[in-house]
């Protein structure tokens, strides 16, 4: 099987391997670089779950069993606290299915200037806090804040399981 992923994100494109690696499913991972549609920084999960159905959507090129997409962004909870989540999308016999991350509260010091659109996307805000360069390329702010027990590359592992769910379990999910 070919599983094509609508990014060049390593951290993306290794959460997608370990994912089909660790529900047994043996395929070849092909990066396919697409436009999310959506902003740099996604607010909102209406806006987040968008840019993982395009990128899936996208990626669905000719010779493509199955296409991925993940995208990671941020929503609103309840009155100042926002989450970050990452989203994945999976198409595979025409159906499209999706799964999420764990997800992890946003210091205010990041949400705030988000937010208020007074900069471009957490990684931006995140690198100058840190001291980090292309932190999102890499282990991303949960890499950070959990002293590197969970990284980037896991919370989309967990994404894509849980969009790969359906597949796994037809006979639950498709009529």
């Amino acid at each position: 099987m070919r599983f094509c992923v609508g990014t060049r994100n390593p951290s993306k494109v290794h959460g997608v391997e370990l994912a089909l690696r660790d529900l047994g499913i043996d395929a070849e991972v092909a990066p396919i670089p697409v436009d999310s549609g959506v902003p740099p920084q996604p607010i909102g999960l209406d806006t987040v779950v968008r840019g993982a159905r395009n990128r899936a959507l996208a990626a669905c090129t000719e010779g493509c069993d199955c296409c991925v997409g993940v995208e990671a962004g941020f929503f609103r909870l309840e009155e100042d606290v926002y989450v970050d989540v990452q989203v994945a999308s999976v198409k595979c016999s025409g159906r499209l299915t999706y799964g999420l991350s764990p997800g992890f509260m946003i210091p205010r010091r990041f949400w705030e200037p988000l937010v208020a659109g007074e900069a471009p996307e957490l990684e931006v805000l995140v690198d100058k806090w840190f001291g980090t360069r292309n932190i999102g390329d890499k282990g991303g702010l949960i890499s950070l804040v959990t002293r590197g027990v969970i990284d980037r590359v896991h919370l989309t592992r967990d994404a894509v399981i849980m969009a790969i769910v359906p597949y796994i379990n037809e006979e639950l999910y498709f009529e």
